[in-house]
């Protein structure tokens, strides 16, 4: 099953456990195929460096490519006013149309609140475990 994780969910797995690193594991280990875009890439390496989180540029850029080498970029697909609460939640929905995902893990209200997407369903981590683990 393709799947797209969030920004905020891959930060939450690489920081604190629980779901989000189950989620995370799960792209890892191949189990998932978690399709990204260059944008969201960008986006988590700029959110990583912020000094709250106090990781060292080498921490990051370590996280960035493991990230990368397990996942498939694609090219988000073209459109947008799919989430109306925050259009820069539009990139996230673009990326799992473009990548022909069928779940968008995230924690973001407003995408919840907005789904579905076409034939993309987006969920919680703790809810995304439940659907990938009945596929098991």
């Amino acid at each position: 099953m393709r799947v797209v994780i969030d920004t905020n969910v891959l930060i939450s797995g690489l920081l604190f456990g629980g779901p989000p690193a189950e989620c995370l594991e799960l792209a890892l280990l191949g189990e998932v195929e978690m399709v990204l875009t260059e944008h969201t890439l960008d986006e988590l390496g700029r959110k990583l460096s912020d000094e709250k989180f106090l990781l060292k540029p080498s921490e990051v850029l370590r996280f960035l490519a493991l990230v990368r080498g397990h996942a498939v970029l694609v090219e988000p697909e073209e459109g947008g006013g799919w989430v109306s609460d925050d259009p820069d939640d539009d990139k996230v929905v673009a990326a799992a149309l473009g990548g022909g995902a069928s779940l968008i893990i995230t924690g973001d209200g407003s995408i919840l609140r907005a789904s579905p997407f076409e034939d993309v369903k987006a969920v919680t981590p703790k809810r995304a475990l439940g659907i990938l683990r009945q596929l098991e």
